[in-house]
């Protein structure tokens, strides 16, 4: 079993990323909306299964 303490450092060291990634998406290109790259690499920042 993991140990509580850890549970939220562990957490935000695997969100960060995907969490940066989508907060870009707001501002990439303001009035145009983010491109199909950007949108894609944020999509797919976080995956699923054991980490």
């Amino acid at each position: 079993m993991a140990d509580p303490a850890t549970a939220p450092p562990r957490y935000e060291e695997r969100m960060r990323p995907y969490v940066a990634l989508n907060q870009a998406l707001a501002t990439e290109s303001r009035g145009q909306g983010a491109s199909e790259e950007s949108l894609t690499r944020a999509k797919n920042a976080l995956t699923l299964g054991d980490a």
